[in-house]
């Protein structure tokens, strides 16, 4: 029998795609520094739960399936070789939920307002926004916002420029911040 070499390295999950029609979070992971690995497993459980496990090939893009609306879920990836494992990339915590809608509520000089449907399973919200149309640079914009806010107003912007703006719901466990479904970004002129 031929030895499979040793998987080192751990995968980084980057961003996890949430369909709640299909029950399903499509996971995306950088295996840069994975070497060896001919396939990915992946993980995901309800916190304290048994795992669930989806093996893909030398890809760096799998699927949870199975998933239950308004359910937390840890998820994590690992490559393998066989039955040789690597180590396990860093966990993702998702609060799976039907997306949330944001729409423009209002634009006027160097300022917009955005507004969204209350979650009352939600402990809060973050708005995310960025000048980039293929969402490059929100996570350097989030804005925290309380459970019991449906609207974010941001001020001092660029007039005439294009932002693009989301929406994610938070459920907060312990100090663990279980992350939403994220909008469809919604295009704001600001005048």
């Amino acid at each position: 029998t031929v030895k499979a070499d040793a998987v080192t390295g751990a995968p980084h999950i980057e961003n996890t795609i949430a369909n709640s029609a299909n029950r399903t979070n499509d996971v995306i992971w950088n295996k840069s520094k994975v070497k060896n690995a001919t396939q990915y497993e992946i993980q995901w459980r309800a916190p304290g739960g048994n795992w669930a496990s989806n093996t893909v090939g030398n890809t760096s893009r799998g699927k949870t399936t199975n998933l239950t609306i308004g359910a937390l879920y840890e998820i994590r990836v690992r490559g393998k070789n066989g039955n040789v494992y690597g180590p396990w990339s860093n966990t993702v915590y998702r609060y799976f939920f039907t997306t949330q809608t944001i729409r423009l509520k209002s634009a006027s000089k160097g300022t917009f307002t955005m507004s969204w449907a209350h979650n009352a399973n939600a402990t809060g919200y973050q708005v995310l926004f960025t000048d980039q149309p293929n969402g490059a640079g929100a996570a350097n914009n989030i804005n925290n916002i309380a459970a019991g806010q449906t609207s974010f107003t941001k001020k001092g912007l660029v007039s005439g420029k294009n932002y693009y703006v989301q929406v994610r719901a938070i459920k907060k466990v312990g100090n663990i911040s279980y992350i939403g479904n994220i909008s469809c970004p919604v295009a704001v002129t600001v005048k």
